[in-house]
């Protein structure tokens, strides 16, 4: 059975003698595939990219000992996953997969250039890759060498980043907003650059020796209620930060009839609770209450027990005719 490349999503490739008008037959079961990308689910992580959003990531291919495919965009388009460099599947051959993802929401985004992948030492290999707090990335190295069947080359990336989280609560006890204006991780202590060496067996990543680092991580204009906490997320490097690091939280609550109170809090992380592994999100929770806020606040209240009088009064009573 025939299907033509404009049916199945691909960019046809025009051949001498064709007109850009003419659309080029290929038969379905010799073009190799690529089939429904899967994101793994990481211990204790919440994923920027899932199953549900996925919509783009890059191929690297070799087909025995050549290069098949280099830094290849395929991309979900009308249900299909395309690719624009279309290669035809040898039966007398064995091939070798790797992909990652790079924020991998839409077609063509998250493009890396120090990308390489070595298919006998089963590694991929990205270097100097920095880490800009926003993007997901994502990396996997298929197990599919179409040595049997032309099948759809399957993928089940990883997770090779860590994720911090900060969740701000608000103890008012109202559902008067605290205004979160900004909160801002210290800057100059969390390194954002690093080569990243990915197997299936291993996710490893070495620190820049120059000690690259954020120059700020920040988020503004989040709002707290007592039902629902203000959020902030960014995915880092894994590693361990030395000596922790501060996380500045700048508040504002505006009670009725009255001007707008404006505090500015410091939370310390200690080292021992910064050391971020791959694939995990990491939360820090921090409570504002109305005494944070200069506003009169109520205690629980406390109600004394009813004093029991023991053991008791006997009481005689008599059958009534």
């Amino acid at each position: 059975m025939k299907k033509s490349l404009f049916v199945l999503g691909v960019a046809a490739a025009v051949l001498t003698g064709c007109s850009q008008s003419e659309v080029t037959d290929i038969a379905e079961s010799s073009a190799i595939k690529f089939s429904k990308a899967f994101v793994g689910n990481p211990t204790k992580s919440a994923t920027v990219v899932d199953n549900d959003n996925i919509q783009s990531f890059y191929v690297y291919a070799y087909k025995n000992e050549d290069a098949l495919l280099t830094n290849e965009n395929v991309y979900l388009q009308n249900g299909l996953w395309a690719y624009d460099n279309i290669k035809i599947w040898d039966n007398a051959a064995t091939y070798s997969f790797a992909a990652y993802s790079n924020g991998g929401t839409a077609k063509g985004a998250g493009s890396l250039e120090n990308v390489s992948y070595d298919k006998d030492a089963g590694t991929l290999k990205i270097s100097s890759y920095t880490a800009g707090g926003d993007d997901d990335l994502l990396a996997s190295i298929s197990t599919e060498t179409l040595a049997e069947a032309n099948t759809p080359v399957a993928f089940t990336f990883k997770h090779v980043l860590s994720m911090v989280k900060f969740t701000v609560k608000s103890g008012l006890g109202n559902d008067k907003e605290l205004v979160i204006n900004n909160l801002t991780v210290e800057a100059g202590k969390i390194q954002n650059n690093g080569d990243l060496t990915y197997s299936t067996a291993a996710t490893n990543w070495e620190l820049a020796q120059s000690g690259q680092t954020y120059a700020s991580l920040s988020a503004a204009d989040l709002n707290a209620t007592t039902e629902t906490p203000a959020e902030a997320e960014f995915t880092v490097l894994p590693q361990d930060v030395s000596g922790g690091f501060t996380v500045t939280i700048e508040a504002t609550i505006t009670p009725e009839g009255e001007s707008a109170i404006n505090k500015t809090f410091t939370a310390t992380i200690p080292a021992d609770n910064a050391k971020w592994k791959v694939g995990n999100r990491y939360n820090y929770i921090a409570t504002i209450n109305a005494t944070d806020m200069n506003i009169i606040e109520f205690d629980a209240p406390k109600v004394d027990d009813w004093n029991n009088i023991l053991p008791g009064t006997d009481v005689d009573v008599t059958e009534q005719n």
